[in-house]
């Protein structure tokens, strides 16, 4: 097994841990350090991010009165952003769930969910809710509720655990049970795009004009997810804010923006001297929304710089093409 010492420095400086724990074993508590806090959330800053724990999950299969097999899957993962919203409700704090950038599964049986929501919850009264438009595998929107339920933590910045369903819980229905805490800010790391383009046109086996390559320029964030189910190394891709920019030599001043989360992958453990990543993104580039997928492709350029190109159709016939390569600022 091989694992380069450079990444391997640089995760360390990401944050996140490499020591692999069993599924199995019972995690160690802690005692919170006194001077540890989180931003609260103030006037200008009203956005916090959220990780899913290692103990959500994902259930799908058959409730009374139905009779079928019910399947738990516990590789469920991600990221999402709670923003809390003015009201003058007394007893209920509510927010807006933005940029749901979940991922169950991996391979041909992989989940990708993604959507927004709101979630509602009464400290005094021990109650809360969550209502969410999510997006499964690129299929129609589908409400996802929990309806009110006991549970709900303290704070501007609580924590949540709560189930949310499609179905109401009656015969067939998928269930995602969410466990997720407020992150601190200063685990995100902001990338900055040191070279990048955009390009469409006609790959084989197609024949079609390829259209000049257009410069893209822009930053995102990675948050550490942990270990995904294969091994891989999972950082969840935020507040992209990337420009494309009109072909070079041009006067013109104006630029398509680009916005969008996704997943990265990185396989750093291999039995071949080349490891491997990947990245997943929902992008709105001038308000098309496509999915950018690179595929699992070797990992050459020593995180944490990332070189990679993304595609919306596997990089066949006619494509559409980011390749970024970027590195922290």
């Amino acid at each position: 097994m091989k694992i380069t010492q450079l990444a391997l420095a640089s995760l360390f400086a990401l944050g996140l841990s490499l020591s692999a724990t069993p599924a199995s074993a019972a995690p160690q508590k802690q005692s919170p350090k006194k001077d540890t806090k989180y931003d609260v959330p103030s006037a200008d800053a009203l956005s916090h991010y959220y990780k899913l724990a290692a103990d959500s999950s994902h259930v799908q299969g058959c409730f009374p009165p139905c009779l079928c097999p019910v399947q738990l899957r516990d590789d469920f993962r991600g990221s999402f952003e709670l923003h809390l919203l003015p009201t003058l409700d007394p007893v209920f704090n509510s927010y807006e769930v933005r940029n749901v950038n979940w991922l169950v599964g991996s391979g041909a049986s992989e989940v990708r969910i993604v959507g927004e929501g709101i979630y509602r919850v009464a400290p005094g009264l021990g109650q809360h809710r969550m209502t969410l438009d999510l997006v499964l595998n690129e299929g129609a929107p589908t409400q996802f509720d929990s309806g009110l339920v006991t549970g709900g933590g303290d704070g501007l910045l609580p924590k949540i655990e709560i189930a949310v369903n499609m179905n109401d819980l009656n015969c067939f229905d998928t269930v995602l049970q969410i466990k997720a805490a407020p992150q601190l800010k200063s685990r995100l790391r902001s990338f900055a795009i040191d070279s990048g383009s955009f390009q469409e046109g006609c790959l084989p086996p197609c024949l079609c004009p390829i259209n000049q390559a257009q410069p893209v320029s822009g930053e995102f964030k990675l948050l550490p997810l942990g270990r995904g189910p294969l091994g891989t190394i999972e950082f969840a891709i935020v507040d992209v804010m990337w420009a494309v920019h009109p072909p070079q030599p041009s006067p013109l001043p104006a630029f398509t923006p680009v916005s969008g989360q996704g997943i990265y992958q990185l396989a750093l453990f291999s039995t071949t001297p080349v490891s491997t990543h990947r990245m997943l993104l929902e992008l709105d580039v001038g308000g098309a929304e496509d999915n950018w997928d690179s595929g699992t492709v070797p990992e050459t350029s020593h995180f944490p710089v990332i070189d990679i190109a993304l595609g919306i159709n596997d990089f066949m016939c006619f494509e559409r093409v980011f390749a970024i390569q970027a590195s922290p600022k």
